[in-house]
């Protein structure tokens, strides 16, 4: 979990709009293509709020499953489709330059799992009862993803630095990429007549959501 508590609600109040956005999506969406997309981020948004909270880990090994078949999912889409081409998101048009964006999202999502989940090289996460790769594992510095463990809390030591790194830099990205999406729902707003619920305003802010959650979520790793 993320130990400072304003911060905990502040990422779960973000994942939780933006699931919601994704969820409302599913239902309005006509393309089955764009129904999988709004519901592998209505999962991602889903886990990562879990993920704030005391024992919200949930399985590593079933989330590394599954994200790398969402990673699988958005890299096949992104190259089938010309980044000079539009794409039917259902909620608003994107370039095929967004689809490598959501790719970079699920390959962050799968370093994070991998990470707190102490199977990279050099990594000491530990996991608990009979040590199983489907069990929780304790986190990585400024994370506590178990809370406390009856006694038996196991302290984990420092990541090696080039984890800490690119964690670090993953943080930067999803930061920026959260001053992109602000910038481009102002310039949505500007070109609409109607109130902030027009579809592209909030399909912007929902990634402005994702974007700022993803970079809470990496900086509290480092």
């Amino acid at each position: 979990m993320i130990t400072d508590p304003a911060l905990r609600w502040v990422s779960t109040a973000v994942f939780v709009f933006a699931g919601i956005y994704s969820a409302y999506r599913m239902t309005r969406t006509e393309p089955t293509t764009a129904r999988i997309d709004h519901g592998i981020h209505l999962f991602m948004c889903v886990s990562m709020a879990a993920m704030a909270w005391p024992g919200g880990f949930g399985i590593p090994l079933v989330q590394a499953i599954f994200f790398a078949a969402a990673l699988a999912w958005f890299f096949v889409s992104a190259m089938r489709r010309n980044s000079s081409g539009k794409v039917a998101s259902g909620d608003h048009e994107h370039l095929g330059g967004v689809l490598w964006y959501h790719v970079l999202m699920m390959a962050s999502m799968l370093w994070m799992i991998i990470s707190m989940a102490g199977w990279l090289p050099g990594s000491t996460g530990h996991s608990h009862g009979s040590g199983s790769a489907g069990e929780a594992a304790e986190p990585m510095p400024g994370m506590d993803m178990g809370g406390e463990h009856s006694g038996h809390s196991l302290a984990t030591e420092s990541m090696p630095a080039w984890i800490t790194a690119i964690t670090g830099i993953l943080a930067a990205v999803f930061a920026f990429a959260t001053v992109v999406w602000l910038y481009r729902y102002f310039t949505e707003r500007q070109r609409l007549t109607s109130g902030f619920w027009t579809t592209p305003s909030v399909a912007s802010i929902s990634e402005v959501a994702m974007a700022a959650g993803m970079a809470i979520m990496m900086a509290a790793m480092v």
